[in-house]
């Protein structure tokens, strides 16, 4: 029985979803400013264009409005920095995950291998002092059972139009899958 926190047992997957978390919500707080910033740019030409204000009502206005502008605009640059800085961790997370991965499939492949082999050997009524016959790995790989554990691989290749977030969220959807798989009864 597994008694370590899933963290502690699988820390590349942890720090990629956390990295993953800690982007969305950048970006999604970047969203916001920019918005902000746009309504105050829309309010700016508002009172630009309003002529039935007086000329002191249009510039006090126009004071306040730009002094919000320079500060949200402040923010808005803040805010991309922290997303560029949310978006390295993601990128540099995605190595140790990716290794974490292959090296959970590797478990899982050998597993799967071992089972399936001995139950054809069971089922052949082959005899345990001689040698495993040859062509038992290409019966084995042709398996199902092997089939869905390699659909849980990744693809470098076709990560390369990727955005490191597209790859992100494809590298822990293919962790749950391998977890799913993992689960299953052979």
């Amino acid at each position: 029985m597994i008694t370590e926190a899933p963290e502690k047992l699988f820390p590349g997957r942890a720090r990629l979803a956390d990295a993953r978390t800690k982007y969305e919500q950048a970006g999604q707080g970047l969203s916001e400013l920019e918005a902000k910033l746009a309504r105050l740019e829309t309010d700016e030409a508002e009172v630009l264009n309003n002529t039935a204000l007086d000329e002191d009502e249009q510039c006090s206005r126009l004071v306040t409005i730009r002094a919000k502008k320079d500060v949200q605009g402040r923010r808005v640059s803040h805010a991309r920095e922290e997303v560029s800085k949310a978006l390295g961790v993601l990128e540099a997370a995605l190595g140790p995950a990716t290794m974490e991965l292959n090296s959970l499939l590797a478990v899982e492949y050998s597993r799967r291998r071992e089972i399936l082999g001995a139950r054809v050997l069971k089922a052949i009524e082959y005899p345990e002092d001689k040698p495993v016959p040859q062509g038992l790995a290409g019966v084995v790989n042709a398996s199902p059972l092997i089939w869905a554990i390699r659909q849980c691989e990744p693809n470098p290749n076709a990560w390369s139009p990727l955005s490191v977030e597209a790859k992100a969220t494809e590298l822990l959807g293919q962790i749950e899958r391998l977890e799913a798989e993992t689960g299953r009864d052979i």
